[in-house]
């Protein structure tokens, strides 16, 4: 299975090191992340994902929730930042334009706030 490198991760999510990638399980082409949680959530948490390329700069972002209780984190909807120039497009180039961006990944962070 692939892996996200994660390089910082809030302390409210201690032990994730990477985000495996499920490519059978997608939205809009883009695959889902989960990783295990060491512990069950203590809270119920908003964990916002920021994926980097290799200078560093911000190319896709996506939030999800925890339960207080939940032993695994899941990301569903991908957002590639900076294609709002595609609205205009088909569907299918703006497809091909969020492979695109999520080919340029290299590693994740992590930020968590109370919900």
């Amino acid at each position: 299975m692939q892996m996200l490198l994660v390089r910082t991760t809030d302390p409210l999510l201690p032990g994730i090191s990477a985000l495996q990638l499920d490519p059978e399980q997608h939205t809009d082409g883009l695959p889902w992340l989960t990783a295990p949680l060491d512990h069950p959530a203590r809270q119920n948490l908003v964990v916002t994902l920021r994926i980097h390329n290799q200078a560093g700069i911000p190319i896709i972002e996506a939030q999800s929730q925890i339960a207080a209780g939940a032993v695994t984190l899941i990301f569903r909807e991908l957002t590639p930042l900076g294609i709002e120039a595609y609205a205009h497009a088909t569907a299918e180039r703006r497809l091909e334009v969020a492979q695109r961006v999520w080919s340029r990944r290299s590693f994740a962070i992590l930020r968590c706030s109370p919900l």
